[in-house]
């Protein structure tokens, strides 16, 4: 549609003129707001269907109408001006009641027109007095410190708030000004929303810390807002930052499952691991199958109970003799011993003694079940006594047989452990380092990515 572009340029700072144009429907302003209404871009706005529409106001008005009429809020429209720009209150009372616009407008003048800080402050203000409510802040008007007091309240508070960035900008530009008409409206993607710096220190705490269940739910919740990003603004490139997180969330759901001993749901990467770490995870998957599988032919035979317990001690080692898948289950116990030291002691000293349970029965070649036989037959006086004080550590645990005090260890356990590892499985300690170092490696958060 032909407008008078010159015109409408003109009158583009004069409050009681732009009031002219609305109150006259002037045909030139119509033509101008329906080229604008007919792009197709609108279409994301208008589809969004905002509670309530922030407005940061300087001295170019034509785009904050258009912004407006498409937004057109459900309750209320709020109005930041500079002293300065104050002169165009009037301007938007006047288009709403043209336009019969149903919401309420309210007009908030600032002190000053650089200080970022008030101005943050009084839009943070309406956001927190608006939770739970879809908001739209439009940051197309004013200097660049309203623009970046509206651009940071969008971005800090879109946890607490379902908050768009919207903004007005121009396809076309004819000596670095912007052709009247080319305008279209787009939401500004938030930058908290991609993957931000104070999200990605909270996911590397929990994944270094060991906390691998809650860094893959929190991976997850990134991964799919992503995802619904990519969805909505097909233009951003975000494949980089996807990739990224898909990659943390795997880690983390690997680590989880280990940490939980479920073999059996870990499933191998080629493109995110070496060949040892997939070595290492084949035989702890193997080790598993060849349990799970001996344990459903007790069953099978009418083993139920304790019996099937006590079937298994004595099998085992023959299921294993020629195998030494079960040397890297008893080294993964050992090494998520090891991640609960300085977290939780007892689930320490409960996965410790858990490789001693493992290893004992290979040692003893499943002639023993009780671990005080498992230990008693170790000839190193030494060893044997730091093993059995690592039993009766456990049996005094108050979660499991007494109530005294839960204190840190007085001897060296895990090396004692690793120690009764290399015994049993008739291994040296450098082959077992290795394995720990590289095939059973538990990487941390930034030599993943």
């Amino acid at each position: 549609m032909e407008f008078d572009a010159k015109k409408l340029a003109k009158l583009r700072d004069k409050p009681k003129e732009l009031i002219k144009l609305i109150n006259n429907r002037d045909q030139d302003f119509m033509n101008y707001l329906k080229t604008f209404e007919n792009k197709k871009e609108i279409q994301e706005v208008l589809k969004e269907e905002y509670d309530i529409a922030i407005y940061t106001v300087g001295f170019s008005i034509y785009p904050l109408l258009f912004s407006l009429k498409v937004a057109n809020p459900k309750e209320k429209a709020i109005f930041f001006y500079t002293k300065a720009s104050s002169k165009f209150k009037e301007v938007f009372d006047e288009f709403k009641k043209e336009f019969n616009l149903d919401f309420e407008i309210k007009h908030r003048t600032t002190e000053s027109s650089s200080d970022t800080a008030e101005i943050y402050h009084e839009i943070e203000r309406v956001l927190r007095k608006h939770r739970n409510k879809k908001i739209a802040i439009d940051i197309t008007g004013g200097k660049k410190p309203t623009i970046a007091a509206g651009f940071f309240g969008a971005s800090l508070h879109s946890d607490e708030n379902d908050i768009d960035i919207l903004y007005m900008d121009f396809s076309e530009y004819k000596n670095d000004i912007p052709v009247y008409g080319s305008e279209f409206i787009t939401i500004l993607l938030n930058p908290n929303d991609i993957f931000s710096a104070v999200e990605r220190k909270e996911l590397e705490e929990l994944f270094d810390s060991g906390q691998y269940r809650a860094a893959r739910r929190f991976s997850k919740r990134i991964r799919d807002r992503l995802k619904a990003i990519l969805k909505k603004m097909k233009s951003y490139d975000l494949d980089e930052q996807l990739a990224e997180i898909k990659k943390i969330y795997y880690f983390s759901k690997l680590y989880e499952l280990r940490n939980d001993f479920n073999y059996e749901e870990c499933i191998i990467r080629e493109e995110y691991l070496t060949k040892a770490e997939i070595k290492g995870i084949s035989k702890l998957k193997k080790a598993y199958s060849k349990i799970t599988d001996l344990e459903d032919e007790l069953l099978s035979k009418g083993y139920r109970g304790i019996d099937v317990s006590t079937q298994l001690t004595r099998r085992l080692h023959n299921r294993f003799k020629d195998d030494d898948s079960c040397l890297y289950l008893a080294l993964d116990r050992y090494i998520s011993a090891l991640r609960y030291k300085n977290i939780d002691y007892q689930s320490y000293i409960l996965r410790l003694v858990s490789v001693l349970e493992l290893a004992g029965t290979i040692y003893t070649k499943g002639r023993s079940e009780l671990l005080k036989d498992k230990l008693k037959i170790v000839p190193d006086y030494e060893l044997r006594y730091k093993l059995n004080e690592l039993k009766n550590t456990r049996n005094n645990l108050s979660l499991i047989h007494g109530f005294r005090v839960v204190s840190a260890p007085k001897l060296d356990y895990e090396v004692a452990v690793l120690n009764y590892i290399c015994l049993a499985f008739d291994v040296d300690k450098q082959m077992v380092e290795n394995i720990i170092e590289k095939e059973l490696k538990f990487r941390n958060f930034n030599e993943i990515i």
